[in-house]
């Protein structure tokens, strides 16, 4: 994939998030007491917190070079705060929903996002692992590492089994490990186009 190719998806991701918002501003015209009588508005928010996150890393690679350390932080600060407001904004989405109490709270996390956050996130990974693999950028055996640890993550998350999962946790960390520390001497000699 090339650099031009990321972009490319980048804006679309981009432009989607921007219209998420905008439909969360419009449902809070729209809808009574604010948006805050069901859960369509902060069900907007909520997503559209989760897709600024690759927005923001699209807009900060476009402008890294002459953004300086003002921008670096300006891009650290919004990806760390828009994690942060995504909790209060899920916990008023599942408020709006009926949920009352503590342990509904709690049921309607387990339920609804923490299954599929966990399994979007780890197929993620396991499919990083394999293009770390086959492009050959950081070492192939941490691209294995991370797609054992991954693999093993998902079906320990499914299963409940806390060694199975202390095991994945391990694979993955030194994984990403070996890549961190790869990639610093290096970081100079990493190829700018990847073809797929």
């Amino acid at each position: 994939m090339t650099v031009q190719t990321l972009y490319r998806w980048g804006s679309v991701v981009t432009v989607v998030t921007a219209l998420i918002f905008a439909a969360a501003a419009v449902s809070l015209i729209i809808i009574p007491d604010g948006g805050l009588a069901n859960p369509v508005a902060p069900a907007l928010y909520y997503f559209g917190l989760i897709l600024i996150v690759p927005t923001y890393i699209t807009i900060y690679a476009a402008q890294a070079q002459t953004a300086g350390k003002l921008g670096f932080a300006g891009f650290l600060m919004s990806v760390i705060g828009s994690i942060l407001y995504s909790a209060p904004i899920f916990v008023l989405m599942a408020g709006t929903s009926g949920v009352s109490t503590w342990h509904d709270l709690w049921a309607f996390a387990m339920g609804n996002i923490l299954p599929l956050g966990a399994t979007i996130f780890l197929i993620g990974s396991i499919l990083l692992g394999v293009a770390t693999r086959r492009v050959g950028v950081f070492p192939r055996s941490a691209g294995l590492l991370l797609i054992i640890g991954s693999s093993l993550w998902l079906v320990a998350f499914y299963i409940s089994v806390p060694f199975l999962l202390s095991i994945a946790n391990l694979s993955s960390a030194i994984a990403l490990t070996w890549m961190g520390v790869s990639v610093y001497p290096r970081r100079e000699s990493f190829p700018v186009q990847q073809t797929a």
